[in-house]
């Protein structure tokens, strides 16, 4: 059974045969017919099949009618994965309350701390249960000034709370969530003081449902003073002893105390480690701040400081727009095909409203969607997708590129189906992998290459089904 069809039912992939058949050149607009001034695609010498330039021409029929219309038909797009979700963020307290443990939470309200504060007590009181949902998600947040300091306290609110959910029945309910939200696959930032609790989960990784991988998150500034060479020696050794481990992290408030004064000795600790070990795979995340929350020095350095510790990725990466020798710093990251790890709903509290995603689009630096944390921003991998169509005037081509990419720039192991990490640029022996025609006869797949097939042929059946429901948009 395909990835879409394990979604939606059997019936999810039947359109593709009759539908590239009863495509004809008649009904195509070619990209030069087109008026693309405020619409984002990828170049126009790409080869791109009749069937993914009729769902192009769908989506911006639907476009006109509304955001309802897009997130109907993006919420069933295959996503590819998703690179940055933390395990502390990534259920909802909502869910919680319907786990089959009744766990005993603690939070502060109002001042007033309840010590054992039950999910019968939130499930009994609406008054406590508001309350609750407001501390720990952003929909308490009462001003744009106070959304950082709410951010962050929400999440270790939320941090806390985890310790009390059994591992199994939390990875469960992910899984679960991902499906949903047509993602196959994830790399789960794993805070390095929960291994131990983790440690059955990471040696026995469940296949069914969508692939999970995971990062150590290092703290940098509550779980890290100075001595972040101890830590990430241990976080190499829990490499080596666990195998869906695949990266290191270093998260946390980038304006805290330790964080920033502590900065140069985290990147240089990093650059020593990887001076030994090339092969090490660093997230760093970097730059999700703005002028009000981080010392102008701090503003002006963050991201070109970061590169020089050979992260594989940066997450945010927003301060961009007030980094010294900005274009230098750009050229760096494309050249070294850096990708930045965006999520949109955390950047809007942490960073402010103006995203700096055309300006890495402009320099062809590789971009990953991510719902990082999703307990918090009650937001999902779709409304990613669905804000840089709407907001940044991305088109559907584009969005396929962001779901490769996702794939492209994870950890995974093994040869990419794509040349040079360009997700246009498909491998001689993988042509017509992203259409009806594909005939599957590449054997000995890398880990990574089966991953991106399962998405392309997901992305296919999707297409079909986009035709088959929504073709009438156009008047065919």
């Amino acid at each position: 059974m395909s990835f879409l069809s394990s979604i939606y039912g059997s019936s999810a992939g039947t359109y593709a045969g009759e539908y590239c058949n009863r495509l004809d050149s008649r009904e195509m607009t070619s990209f030069s017919g087109q008026s693309t001034s405020s619409v984002v695609t990828v170049p126009f010498d790409t080869r791109v099949s009749h069937q993914s330039m009729l769902v192009r021409r769908i989506l911006e029929a639907a476009r006109l009618r509304g955001a309802h219309f897009v997130r109907l038909i993006l919420d069933r797009m295959p996503k590819g994965g998703v690179l940055q979700l933390h395990l502390t963020a990534a259920i909802t307290l909502e869910d919680y309350l319907y786990t089959d443990l009744k766990p005993t939470l603690e939070f502060k309200i109002n001042g007033k701390y309840y010590e054992s504060l039950s999910v019968q007590d939130v499930t009994d009181s609406r008054a406590i249960a508001e309350k609750v949902f407001s501390v720990a998600s952003m929909r308490g947040c009462s001003s744009d000034g106070a959304a950082r300091n709410h951010f962050y306290n929400a999440l270790r609110l939320n941090t806390r709370m985890i310790s009390h959910i059994d591992p199994h029945v939390f990875m469960r309910k992910l899984k679960e969530n991902l499906l949903r939200q047509s993602v196959q696959y994830a790399e789960v930032m794993l805070p390095l003081s929960f291994i131990e609790e983790y440690q059955e989960i990471l040696s026995h990784v469940s296949e069914k449902g969508p692939k999970l991988k995971f990062i150590i998150e290092i703290d940098r500034d509550h779980e890290v003073t100075g001595d972040l060479p101890y830590y990430l020696k241990h976080s190499v050794k829990y490499m080596k002893k666990y195998p869906n481990i695949v990266g290191i992290s270093l998260n946390g408030q980038e304006d805290g105390k330790n964080a920033s004064l502590l900065f140069p000795h985290h990147t240089e600790a990093i650059k020593r480690i990887w001076e030994k070990n090339q092969e090490l795979n660093f997230s760093l995340q970097a730059g999700q701040f703005n002028p009000t929350s981080i010392s102008y020095e701090g503003l002006k350095t963050r991201l070109g400081k970061t590169l020089e510790a050979h992260p594989k990725r940066i997450g945010s990466g927003a301060s961009i727009i007030w980094q010294e020798k900005a274009l230098e710093v750009l050229r760096k990251m494309a050249k070294e095909k850096v990708c930045i790890e965006i999520d949109f709903s955390s950047d809007k509290y942490l960073v402010g409203e103006e995203h700096p995603i055309s300006l890495f689009d402009r320099y062809h630096i590789p971009v990953s969607l991510n719902s990082s944390y999703p307990a918090i921003t009650h937001q999902d991998q779709t409304d990613q997708f669905l804000e840089v169509f709407l907001t940044q005037k991305y088109d559907y081509l584009k969005l396929k590129q962001l779901a490769r990419n996702s794939l492209e720039f994870s950890f995974l192991e093994g040869v990419s189906i794509f040349l040079d990490r360009d997700t246009l640029k498909l491998a001689s022996k993988f042509e017509g992998v992203d259409t009806c025609a594909w005939k599957d006869t590449v054997r000995d797949l890398s880990e990574k290459g089966r991953e991106q097939v399962k998405l392309e042929r997901a992305l296919v059946e999707f297409e079909s089904w986009v035709i088959e429901n929504f073709s009438d948009l156009l008047g065919i």
